[in-house]
C-alpha cells in the first residue's frame, strides 16, 4: 500500500536527516554570547553535535523498526510524535551551544531548518490521526526536501554523524 511505503520511507528519511531537530518555534536567540557560557570551538561544536546526533539515531532506531511493522495510522502518528518530541530535545541542546561568533548563524540555521522539518513531521502525524493519509504522505515528502537541506548544512559545517546518511 502506498501510504505504508510513503510513511516508512518518509519517516526514515526524516529521522536520518533530523539529527538535530526541534519542535517549538523559539528563535534560537542569543547563541553567541549565550548567557555566560564559554564559547565552544568549531571542533567542540562538531564533537558535541555529532554525539547528540548519534544518541538521537540510537533512541529512534527502535521506533523506526516498529514503523516497518505497523499499518494503523494512529500508531504511525504516535511514532511521528515521539520522534518529533525527541528531536525537539536534541534541537534544544543545540540551542544551548555557544558556538564561535563566526559560526553562530550556521548553527542557528541548522536548528531552524530542523524545527521546520519537525513542524512538517507533527503536521503529518496530525493528518494521520485525522485519517488523511494523502496529506500525511505529502508532508513527509516535503520533509525529505528539508532533510536534504539539513544534511547540506551539516556537511558544510563539518559534522560527521549529523550530515551522514543513516546506515
Amino acid at each position: 500500500m502506498r501510504l505504508e511505503t510513503a510513511f516508512v520511507v518518509g519517516l526514515s528519511v526524516l529521522v536520518l536527516a533530523m539529527s538535530a531537530c526541534g519542535g517549538d518555534d523559539s528563535d534560537g536567540g542569543d547563541q553567541a554570547g549565550g548567557g555566560g557560557q564559554e564559547t565552544l570551538s568549531r571542533q567542540e561544536v562538531i564533537a558535541r553535535g555529532d554525539t547528540l546526533c548519534k544518541e538521537f539515531r540510537e533512541d529512534t532506531e527502535r521506533l523506526l523498526n516498529r514503523a516497518d511493522r505497523i499499518t494503523d495510522p494512529k500508531q504511525q502518528a504516535e511514532i511521528l510524535h515521539r520522534v518529533a518530541d525527541r528531536g525537539k530535545e536534541v534541537a534544544d541542546e543545540f540551542d544551548s551551544f555557544d558556538p564561535p561568533p563566526a559560526d553562530a548563524r550556521i548553527i542557528d540555521r541548522y536548528v531552524s531548518v530542523s524545527r521546520e522539518q519537525l513542524t512538517l513531521l507533527r503536521r503529518a502525524a496530525d493528518s494521520l490521526e485525522q485519517g488523511d493519509a494523502q496529506e500525511a504522505g505529502t508532508l513527509l515528502d516535503s520533509g525529505q526536501g528539508k532533510g536534504a537541506e539539513l544534511r547540506g548544512i551539516a556537511q558544510g559545517y563539518g559534522f560527521k554523524v549529523c550530515g551522514s546518511e543513516r546506515d
